[in-house]
Parts: C-alpha cells; structure tokens; sequence
C-alpha cells in the first residue's frame, strides 16, 4: 500500500511541474497578445517545458501564427533552437516546447519569435536557471504532506488492530 502512494506521488508531482510554471512572458505588440510560460517553477538545471498562447491585442480572440521558434541561449553563449509544436487545434493558437533543456545553472536568454503575413516578431527575456538541488527541493516539498499522511494512516491501521486483538482477547478471557 504504502510503495503505491509513494509511485502514486511522484507521478503526480511530475504533472505538477508540468502544468504550472511562470509567466516569463506577458505582452502587448502590435496585433498580438504573447503569453508565455516557464515550467517548472523556479526553473531549475533539467528538462523545462514552454507553453505559448499567441492572442489577438484587442479581443484577445486566437491569432494562429505560421511559424513559431524559440532560442535558448545559455550563460556560455550556446544557442539552442525549438519549433513548438500546437497543444490542441492549430486554431487555438496554443503552442508547445516541452524537451528544453536547461544544462547549466545562471542567466539564460529566452527568445521566442513567430512569422505571420510575411513579418516575423521576437519577443525577449531572461530566465534565471536555479541549480539542479532545486528540483529535488520541489519534489521533497510535494512528497513530504504525502509521506507523512502515508505514516499516520499506518500508524492508524496498526493502532485498530492492535485494538481490535486486545478486543477480541478480552471477549475470550470472559466466557
């Protein structure tokens, strides 16, 4: 029982990194509204996960693009390149890179370009990459409330058993 909430837990952590993350870009230009977000977070030395929500700046209606790129520069000055791919129906405007790799811990630039109509627009900024300890930090925070409720409902369970054999002694030593 207690080796499957543990497997249990650290499949859900996995989706809780996953799916959060921060904002690391939020902006208006032009026609378009870019929002893009960072998981996990803190980003931390390991895989990261970009997801890209490209808007219309006035009714913030979906506004698929033709092409979409990012680039990882890290602190050395390497390059990295991504094509996000959709998440849902190319109509949704909803964009994806979910293998970045982040290899060393510092500043790193983020830039995240897209073509429409024939004019590309960037959009910058710096994401600071955390040690690789930070991962397990977040893992350890997530496991720990389950490890712990894991241990009482043992310690529960044991605590009814031995009350239900002292239960069932006392019925015996009485007829």
């Amino acid at each position: 029982m207690v080796c499957w909430v543990v497997l249990a837990s650290l499949w859900w952590t996995d989706l809780a990194a996953a799916h959060g993350g921060n904002y690391i870009i939020n902006e208006t230009r032009n026609q378009y509204f870019v929002v893009v977000s960072l998981a996990p977070a803190p980003m931390s030395v390991g895989r990261g996960d970009a997801s890209i929500a490209v808007r219309n700046s006035t009714d913030y209606a979906a506004l698929p693009v033709e092409a979409i790129s990012l680039v990882l520069i890290d602190p050395d000055g390497q390059e990295f390149r991504y094509l996000p791919a959709p998440e849902s129906r190319p109509e949704d405007a909803i964009y994806g890179s979910h293998d970045l790799d982040f290899s060393s811990s510092g500043d790193w630039q983020f830039l995240m370009s897209f073509s429409e109509a024939g004019q590309t627009q960037e959009f910058r900024t710096t994401v600071n990459v955390a040690g690789g300890i930070m991962r397990w930090l977040n893992v350890i925070l997530y496991l720990a409330p389950i490890i712990v409720l894991t241990i009482l409902i043992t310690l529960a369970a044991l605590r009814n058993r031995m009350l239900r054999k002292a239960a069932m002694e006392s019925d015996a030593h009485a007829t």
